[in-house]
């Protein structure tokens, strides 16, 4: 019989914030409760997540977390928020972008 519950695709999500490690402004708040939340989702529907990677160090982050499960994805880029760090990057902001190409290219099926 089929589930009453329906799916759900997240296509925007920050699990990369610290506050699902339990950390708030720098400082540790609870338990670490990523897996906690995760599984919440589940239970709500959510079949797969897309987790968003909103800088260079938070896309590496993303891929890391979305190789964790066959239900999880992660995005790579710059948000436009953030593109000053592509200019402050000691490399500059074409090595910064190269990076992230380099990382999408590493997981084609991930990112």
């Amino acid at each position: 019989m089929a589930s009453s519950t329906p799916s759900f695709i997240d296509i925007g999500v920050n699990l990369t914030d610290p506050v699902f490690r339990g950390s708030y402004h720098g400082k540790q708040s609870h338990e670490d409760d990523l897996d906690v939340v995760c599984e919440r989702a589940a239970h709500a529907g959510v079949v797969a997540q897309i987790l968003t990677g909103g800088n260079l160090a938070e896309s590496h982050e993303a891929l890391a977390l979305a190789r964790r499960s066959d239900a999880f994805y992660s995005t790579a880029g710059c948000h436009p928020t953030r593109t000053s760090e592509m200019e402050s990057y000691e490399q500059g902001a074409a090595a910064y972008l190269g990076e992230i190409r380099d990382l999408i290219r590493s997981d084609v099926h991930k990112v």
